[in-house]
């Protein structure tokens, strides 16, 4: 089933997943299992790096249904959705670590446009029909000023450039903050385009045995994958 446009973009702030309601420790043991399930049918995102999925088909095939990351705190997560010879999906999930130089020296501005640039060279390169893109930015529980920036940053872009985007009020919360996940792990299941939240302390993962299963993964042209560094650029 392709990606629904309206599940992926947040049209309202009711859009964003909240946590659920952990008042027990049956609740709590559904909300761990359930991330567990994600960490193992998911492709992971490591703090400034990026996943290009450039195969949605092949990705859930593989039984990889969904592109997730964590410690977005106050970092941000980008999902990126290309669609292409009509209801095809590209998809992208690239992770801004709040103390990533690139961001303390203000360069998202030219490193997230020449992600999505390498998205749609890829499709073209296939000979495939450019459809819209659709971008929806997501925050952990305490964003603070540097989240507003990139944010900023890539809303920016997003207008400049007719990506579709979330309507302006959507991350408006009280005293002018912004609306955020109360977790700091996340989700998007690549069946549909839904976005999910996660347990962090569930999450037990070590970054280069995920570095080499995503290697694993490119060879078998699943999925493309690296740091969001100014050689995107």
């Amino acid at each position: 089933m392709p990606i629904q446009a309206n599940n992926f973009v947040f049209q309202g702030a009711n859009d964003i997943p909240q946590l659920p309601q952990l008042n027990n420790r049956q609740a709590m043991r559904r909300f761990q299992a359930s991330t567990q399930t994600i960490v193992n049918n998911g492709i992971y995102v490591p703090q400034q790096g990026y996943v290009i999925v450039s195969r949605t088909d092949r990705a859930i095939a593989a039984n990889r249904r969904y592109l997730y990351t964590n410690s977005v705190n106050p970092c941000v997560a980008v999902y990126v959705l290309v669609k292409y010879n009509g209801d095809n999906d590209l998809v992208a999930l690239a992770h801004f670590d709040s103390d990533a130089i690139e961001v303390q020296n203000c360069l998202v501005g030219r490193v997230f446009p020449a992600l999505v640039e390498k998205m749609h060279i890829m499709l073209k390169r296939r000979f495939a029909a450019v459809g819209n893109t659709y971008v929806q930015t997501l925050f952990g529980i305490n964003p603070n000023n540097t989240s507003r920036q990139i944010r900023d940053s890539i809303r920016n872009t997003c207008q400049q450039n007719n990506y579709v985007i979330s309507p302006n009020p959507v991350f408006n919360g009280p005293n002018n903050g912004l609306r955020a996940f109360q977790s700091t792990a996340m989700a998007c299941d690549l069946r549909n385009g839904t976005h999910r939240i996660m347990s962090e302390n569930a999450i037990n993962i070590q970054d280069d045995v995920e570095e080499q299963r995503n290697q694993a993964y490119a060879q078998q042209g699943i999925l493309i994958a690296g740091r969001l560094t100014t050689s995107l650029a």
